[in-house]
């Protein structure tokens, strides 16, 4: 199975296939425990030179299983939270980018973590910066202290902040919140799908919450070149773009 964007982009473009795929990693992995347990049973009928071969095969298997079921499948599912339709190409690899940081925020909410954020910079969304509409709603989110939903266009680039906290709640429910708003934010939605995206899309720190004396820690950053496909390469002697993903949650002070 395609990895990445490509194999996320064709889960997502058939919803009967990615259904089948998911009925037989479930039909498989419970091929895999039965003949486990099979193999658990001293009684158990299997040559011993061929104990050692059979149980290595097994556990590939498990890791195939996981990495389809787990990853791939996990992947395409967390991205259909993000977007209220089906993102092209580009629009894929940016929220592939975002389902990977609030998976690492999930991950880490375990660890008493009570607030957390998301930053995205976009660059070639196709945006008309003079367009009254735009210059409207841009207004509307303008907010020196980038408090959640603010949003703002510089130079080209688009910024746009997520932010929860709550001093009570369940595990997940800071990151539901920012699934949440990144969904139903139109403005992210149009910049995804109103040009090629060319150039690439950084995830970073966001910072805590506007009045927030709490502690900011950065748990993920893995600067990687992420120019989209098909993508104008930069000009000749010029440093390609980066994208670094990361994230933010804070402690209590």
């Amino acid at each position: 199975m395609p990895q990445g964007v490509s194999g996320v982009t064709g889960l997502l473009g058939d919803a009967a296939s990615t259904r089948a795929i998911s009925d037989d990693c479930t039909r498989l992995s419970g091929m895999v425990v039965a003949a486990e347990r099979y193999l658990d049973d001293p009684s158990h009928e299997l040559d011993l030179r061929r104990l050692e071969p059979t149980n290595a095969a097994l556990l590939r298997c498990k890791d195939a299983l996981w990495a389809i079921g787990r990853d791939r499948l996990r992947a395409a599912e967390g991205i259909a939270k993000l977007s209220p339709g089906v993102p092209g190409v580009d629009g894929t690899a940016v929220l592939l980018s975002l389902h990977q940081a609030l998976s690492a925020l999930d991950r880490l909410e375990v660890r008493g973590r009570d607030s957390a954020g998301v930053e995205v910079q976009l660059t070639g969304h196709g945006l008309d910066a003079l367009d009254p509409a735009l210059a409207e709603v841009l207004a509307s989110r303008a907010e020196p202290t980038f408090t959640s939903g603010a949003a703002r266009l510089a130079d080209g680039v688009l910024v746009v902040v997520y932010k929860a906290a709550a001093e009570i709640g369940e595990l997940g429910d800071n990151t539901a919140v920012l699934r949440d708003a990144i969904r139903s934010d139109d403005l992210l939605h149009t910049a995804l799908s109103a040009g090629g995206l060319p150039a690439w899309c950084s995830v970073t720190p966001g910072g805590p919450p506007s009045g927030s004396s709490r502690n900011p820690t950065r748990i993920h950053n893995r600067p990687t070149k992420c120019l989209a496909s098909g993508a104008s390469r930069p000009p000749r002697g010029a440093s390609p773009p980066r994208c670094s993903t990361a994230t933010w949650t804070t402690t209590p002070s």
